[in-house]
């Protein structure tokens, strides 16, 4: 029997018209087919007959009957061993992609014709009908009865179809040891959803069989009505992206976040969220996971919360005086004199004038900031620069290393605005895949928004991406500057915070971040917007790298204790990986 490729649309990503109206989609498509299995392995899913153009024949190395040797209760193939067990009775409740707990899994439909509905519905009727006039009420045997009547009324519109269903959940594991501990922990899972089970054994050569070709009439089913069968096939997935950063979905299951992900118009990002949301803890896990892919990244942070992750990456921090001449670029070096003027003094003449000047002098002569303004000779733009001249004065320029992090605390406020435009042009010079992080910073540069925002445009050809974090979203886009840089950022990501509906937020967005809920120390959720996601995710931090982002004052103190220890043969990195393994280890113990 062939499989294909199967890739279900993820509904938690509609809202409840869209649900419905992708389920009608759903159902006219099953409607086509006699009968139908679904295969789930290893959270792959294949269905035995293609239900959408993408879908793409595939061959599945499954188990057969004539390679496989038959026991009590498993089989044995290829030095693995499988369990079937099958779902004998199903819930009375049940809600949509009710089995996504189960890793594997085979469920088969056979459409019942119309003869074949009338009868199975008039003798269920019958069956319970003497419940309804005992004086003792059978309310289970109401129910059924009204279950039956509502299901033939619906049958006759052609507004439901009845169903013969069978499923089974498929364990494998190397080891018999290894079986028995799977089968534990799927019966409790069971259980929970309130299934009645069986584990096969006499029909184990049956659903070997099964696995290679279509039966003609299914030997251990259940009958259904398809308003409620589709409750229990795989009609929903956790969907996200292919590769990147893991997460957990809504249904608990692994799902990927990609800064880079090819279908994104551009890979900039805002990050939303008040303090202590999880923010810093998901950009984070973001440089973590990307830096460790060898791609570059700078990070302008506010407070120290990614010191200790660039110590350990043994990353150039940079608190010292700086060479701003990162390139010979006009528009750059006029950005960078106009940083320091007063708004009220920039004219648009005033500006033009600067930029011709720039572009007729001689760059080759410029190595460092003090012959830049040589070459300017100009006392009042000199006279702008006097407080901070001492930050510029370094001539050897900042070299490309692969993690570049700066504090802005680390320097006055009157430096800022220039330090910000430095860094852009940086970034703007590194080699991609690259990223940037800017915490709270785009109040500094309203008199640079056109630089900022022909930077930000050009990063997608650039393999560059910018991520704005800040607490406020309707602040943040209140601005010019902030108002630009959320229309270049293809990604938003919202942690829980109160936000107006705007041309960016809709009330499902409201409704999605709404519900984010985060458990300090535990896990954090926040709700991922672009033209093609409407996702909530989970991330739950390593305890590794919850120790190099924590900025809990008692877990920094110990681990600048543990990581302080004079050793000129250790790197902090071996340092903290150290502290990290006695942890454990005291944990353990």
């Amino acid at each position: 029997m062939n499989f294909y490729t199967y890739s279900p649309e993820d509904f938690t990503q509609k809202n409840e018209i869209e649900c419905q109206s992708t389920l009608s989609t759903l159902m006219n498509t099953l409607l086509n087919y006699e009968s139908l299995t679904f295969l789930k392995l290893e959270n792959s899913l294949y269905a035995s007959f293609p239900l959408s153009d993408s879908d793409i024949a595939q061959s599945l190395e499954l188990p057969s009957l004539k390679d496989s040797i038959l026991a009590r209760h498993h089989i044995k193939h290829n030095d693995c061993f499988y369990r079937f067990i099958r779902i004998d009775s199903f819930a009375p409740k049940s809600e949509l992609n009710y089995l996504s707990n189960f890793n594997s899994y085979m469920i088969s439909i056979q459409k019942f014709s119309l003869q074949e509905s009338k009868t199975f519905l008039e003798l269920k009727r019958r069956q319970f009908k003497s419940s309804l006039t005992q004086k003792i009420r059978d309310i289970e045997g109401e129910h059924a009865y009204q279950e039956a009547e509502e299901t033939m009324e619906n049958l006759l519109i052609h507004e439901d179809t009845l169903y013969h269903l069978e499923a089974h959940i498929i364990l494998k594991a190397r080891t018999l040891e290894e079986l028995v501990s799977s089968t534990s922990d799927t019966i409790k899972n069971l259980s929970a959803l309130n299934l009645k089970y069986v584990i096969e054994n006499a029909a184990q050569g049956y659903i070997l069989e099964k696995l290679s070709t279509i039966p003609s009439k299914l030997q251990l089913s259940r009958p259904m009505a398809m308003s409620s069968l589709l409750n229990y096939l795989p009609l929903t997935n956790d969907i996200l992206h292919t590769s990147g950063l893991a997460l957990l979905g809504e249904f608990q299951k692994p799902i990927y976040f990609d800064l880079f992900d090819k279908n994104s118009l551009n890979f900039n990002a805002i990050v939303v969220g008040p303090p202590g949301s999880g923010k810093s803890f998901l950009v984070g896990n973001l440089i973590k996971h990307h830096v460790e892919l060898g791609h570059h990244t700078l990070i302008i942070d506010r407070g120290g919360s990614y010191k200790r992750l660039v110590q350990y990456f043994d990353g150039v921090i940079l608190d010292d005086s700086i060479n701003p001449i990162i390139s010979n670029d006009p528009h750059f070096l006029k950005e960078l004199i106009v940083s320091q003027i007063p708004k009220g003094e920039l004219t648009k003449k005033r500006t033009g004038e600067l930029f011709n000047l720039l572009k007729s002098i001689n760059t080759s002569k410029i190595t460092n900031f003090i012959s830049l303004l040589n070459e300017i000779d100009d006392d009042n733009i000199t006279c702008y620069f006097a407080e901070i001249l001492p930050l510029l004065s370094r001539n050897e320029r900042i070299k490309h290393n692969k993690l570049i992090y700066i504090d802005l605390e680390d320097y006055p406020s009157t430096a800022l605005p220039t330090l910000l435009i430095i860094l852009i042009e940086l970034f703007n010079n590194l080699p991609g895949p690259k990223i940037l992080t800017l915490d709270e910073c785009h109040f500094l540069l309203q008199n640079s928004a056109n630089f900022v925002e022909t930077r930000f445009r050009e990063l997608r050809k650039k393999q560059g991406s910018a991520i704005a974090i800040t607490q406020s979203f309707d602040d943040f886009t209140s601005t010019p500057l902030g108002l630009t840089i959320t229309k270049c950022a293809f990604c938003k990501i919202f942690f829980k915070t109160d936000v107006k509906k705007s041309e960016f937020i809709n009330s499902f967005d409201q409704f999605k971040i709404n519900s984010l809920t985060t458990i300090k120390g535990v896990y954090s959720s926040f709700y991922i917007k672009s033209d093609y996601h409407k996702k909530n995710a989970y991330l739950i931090t390593p305890s590794h790298t919850h120790d190099l982002l924590t900025t809990n004052y008692y877990d920094q103190s110990n681990i600048l204790e543990k990581t302080s220890i004079k050793n000129t043969n250790s790197s902090f990195k071996e340092r903290f990986d150290s502290h990290y393994e006695t942890s454990k280890d005291e944990v353990q113990a």
